[in-house]
């Protein structure tokens, strides 16, 4: 299976507080998303192999609780032929 980029974005109504990660699938695939912080360790599991159709998706991030610091949110998908990846940085204040 190949891997590709997958188009996502962190939803920031304000720069230092985001509310929440919106990402675009290209087909039906089965979704893992997860934040961790900068040594790579994983803070949550905010998805894990949940199946969503394809389009635009929105998922809401709680930061309440998280630390100020850096995170990095990993968005990865399987489809039928394509594996999809994208890691997006968090600025948490």
């Amino acid at each position: 299976m190949n891997q590709t980029s997958l188009q996502s974005r962190i939803v920031f109504p304000d720069p230092f507080d985001p509310k929440g990660i919106e990402f675009e699938l290209p087909e039906r695939c089965s979704v893992t998303i997860i934040m961790v912080d900068r040594n790579g360790t994983e803070i949550m599991r905010m998805r894990d192999a949940v199946e969503f159709d394809s389009g635009i998706h929105n998922i809401a991030l709680d930061t309440i609780g998280l630390a100020a610091g850096t995170y990095f949110c990993r968005i990865s998908a399987a489809g039928s032929t394509q594996q999809y990846l994208d890691i997006k940085k968090l600025i948490v204040r």
